[in-house]
């Protein structure tokens, strides 16, 4: 569950994200990311290979809610 006790988002990644700061996420094309937040502005929080950041919401489709 996320922090606002709802169900998990998991995403898959559409285009390749190189992050530019410390607190984004690097995401290649085809990565399976598990959202941890949803925030307005564009910009979602998941965790990919043990590592939480920030990535483009529009870089992913969505692939599921468990």
């Amino acid at each position: 569950m996320t922090e606002n006790g709802s169900h998990q988002l998991v995403v898959k990644a559409r285009f390749n994200f190189k992050q530019t700061n410390e607190d984004e996420l690097s995401v290649n094309k085809g990565d399976i990311i598990y959202v941890t937040r949803v925030e307005e502005g564009g910009w979602w929080e998941g965790t990919l290979n043990g590592k939480t950041g920030w990535f483009p919401s529009n870089y992913v489709r969505e692939i599921k809610s468990t």
